[in-house]
């Protein structure tokens, strides 16, 4: 009976030992994966800091009185300078909404405009001028998803698509109420050493 004991104990010890074995195997695999993504990171960091000098962290950018979303008086504030008619600006907005379900309550996300591309100005002040009539969101998501058709034109029918007042939407565009606005932004993101875009 001892003698089919001490056989059962040993075995469980070897059948722990694989299971040992086979858990440091995959923690290891885990960590080289790891590892290989850091310095696959760190490699394209620094071949972007051989072109081209990063700004300095910049403390307190003002959020000015631009479009929010988030929690108020949430622990983090986000503050981004932004293009319309900049690809990497529509993948970054899809992310803010990631982040912003990830960690609920704990961010303020703030857009300010820092339009370079042509047609960027006018499509800053479209989506402000929707924001007149409380549809700011719902116009810089449309204009991201049509990026390639940003010219003045096409403006007032996203207008339409969005059920605002057209002729309010007309009156603000040409009577260029957020020309100002706009500018200012950009000025401040210059002023914060705003070289590239999405920079938050």
């Amino acid at each position: 009976m001892a003698s089919r004991q001490i056989t059962i104990f040993f075995g469980l010890i070897v059948a722990l030992l694989f299971v040992q074995v086979g858990f440091s195997a995959a923690l290891m695999r885990q960590l080289n994966d790891l590892e290989e993504t850091i310095n696959q990171r760190t490699f394209t960091a620094q071949s972007i800091n051989q072109t081209e000098s990063l700004p300095a962290y910049v403390e307190n950018v003002s959020v000015d009185d631009d479009p929010s979303k988030g929690t108020i008086g949430a622990p983090i504030t986000i503050v981004e300078f932004s293009d319309y008619e900049c690809s990497y600006c529509a993948q970054a907005a899809g992310d803010v909404e990631e982040i912003l379900a990830r960690y609920e309550g704990k961010i303020l996300f703030v857009y300010r405009d820092y339009p370079q591309f042509p047609n960027a100005p006018k499509a800053a002040e479209a989506a402000q001028c929707a924001g007149s009539q409380g549809k700011f969101w719902e116009m810089h998501d449309l204009l991201f998803a049509n990026q390639n058709q940003l010219a003045a034109e096409f403006l007032p029918e996203y207008a339409n698509q969005l059920g605002l007042d057209v002729d309010e939407f007309n009156e603000c565009m040409g009577n260029g109420v957020f020309t100002d606005e706009v500018n200012r932004d950009k000025a401040d993101g210059e002023t914060y050493q705003v070289g590239h875009q999405p920079s938050l």
